[in-house]
């Protein structure tokens, strides 16, 4: 392989062929890439003023928005956002996005990673993402 273990089935092409994210290579990873509409492995938090939406880059929103999505590498693909309706002006939106339970390993030997990719815009202010874990015994 010529790559380092961390760049394995990262939704990225890091060896040129697409090698480092073959099938074969990466069925034991769970991909939410948001592409089937009926995924529901994400919801939105309860009584929030701005919601998470499913969002895509060949919609209108151009300058809110990222012009593709990272799984697909293409403006057809999709990826969550925040909603912005017009009228939205206040300085601190918080919006909390909440997945399903995840199931360890199977292995105890193998570790669990979580991966994103984010994108911000938000001029000449300040922006935040944070990533909270609950463990459940």
């Amino acid at each position: 392989m010529c790559i380092f273990s961390e760049q394995l089935c990262d939704l990225s092409n890091d060896c040129g062929d697409n090698s480092d994210e073959a099938t074969e290579l990466c069925q034991s990873y769970f991909y939410e890439t948001f592409e089937d509409e009926g995924e529901k492995f994400f919801h939105n938090g309860p009584n929030q003023p701005v919601n998470w939406v499913r969002g895509s880059g060949d919609q209108l929103l151009k300058a809110r928005a990222p012009n593709f999505d990272h799984t697909t590498f293409s403006n057809r693909g999709h990826y969550m956002m925040l909603e912005m309706k017009n009228g939205t002006t206040s300085d601190l939106i918080r919006s909390i996005l909440i997945s399903s339970m995840m199931e360890p390993p199977e292995n105890p030997d193998d570790v669990c990673r979580i991966r994103f990719y984010f994108h911000m815009l938000r001029e000449h202010q300040i922006a935040a993402l944070r990533l909270y874990i609950e463990y459940v015994l």
